[in-house]
Parts: structure tokens; sequence; C-alpha cells
């Protein structure tokens, strides 16, 4: 199969196939992911072809891997995700919380719990906006 890609598609594919990496490396470290790392590999190879030259031989492990600058670009855009997840997960975990003590007390219907249950995620987002983990306390 051939694909066409414009040089700045080129690229946009190198930045995603480094995010599913991170991805996928994280999920489980100690696994080589073999099928992933051929695939981009395979895609990093072409980098001359498409005149994108952050592409740079690690000579330690063996592999292509995106140049500093680019890793740098790549990290900001990962950091920037796992923030959003983290508050994310705190939040519904927070509000999970509260509801499952609430629900015991007024026994919701599945709309009543979803509608509480988006309240509370909404109260604290806005509540770590505001104050950060501040206010957090945690007790035995």
């Amino acid at each position: 199969m051939k694909i066409d890609l414009t040089n700045q598609q080129y690229e946009l594919l190198v930045k995603l196939i480094e995010y599913g990496m991170w991805v996928v490396d994280s999920e489980n470290p100690e696994s080589p992911n073999n099928d992933y790392r051929e695939v981009e590999q395979t895609i990093l190879a072409s980098a001359e072809k498409f005149q994108f030259f952050d592409i740079i031989q690690n000579k330690d492990q063996n592999l292509l891997e995106p140049a500093p600058p680019l890793q740098n670009e790549i990290f900001q855009v990962l950091d920037s995700y796992e923030d959003m997840v983290f508050w994310d997960k705190f939040v519904y975990y927070m509000a999970r919380k509260d509801i499952d003590t609430e629900h015991q007390i007024h026994n919701y219907n599945e709309e009543q719990y979803m509608d509480r249950l988006m309240e509370l995620e909404e109260y604290y987002h806005e509540e770590f906006k505001r104050f950060g983990v501040g206010k957090v306390k945690i007790e035995d």
C-alpha cells in the first residue's frame, strides 16, 4: 500500500506516532512492543524523503527517535494531556465518593444520580481551579 503525504502531514504523522508510543510504552515499560516499534521505525526511516530533519539515530539503542527539540514539543503536549487527565479523574473520584454517600440517603434514580454527579464534578473543577489542592485534606 502506498500513502501519499505532504511534508507537513508527515511531520504530524511522526508526532501522532510518538504520542501513541508514549502511551503504549507507559502501559507496559518492560515489554518491547515490537509491533508498534516496527511501525514507528518504518515511518521515522522516511524522514529524509520528507525533508524532516528532527529525527536522529540513538546509537545506544539502535533506534531512530525524535531529536531533542521535537521531543520537548511532544512532551509539552503529553504533559498538558496528563494534567488534564489527572484533574478530570481526581474530580470524578471526589464526586463519586460524595455521591455514593449521598445516594445511600437520597436513593437517586439513574437520571438524578448522573445529574448530581455532573453537578459535583463541576463544583470540584471550580474549587480546584480557584484553590488548587490547597484545600485537600486526607483523613483517617
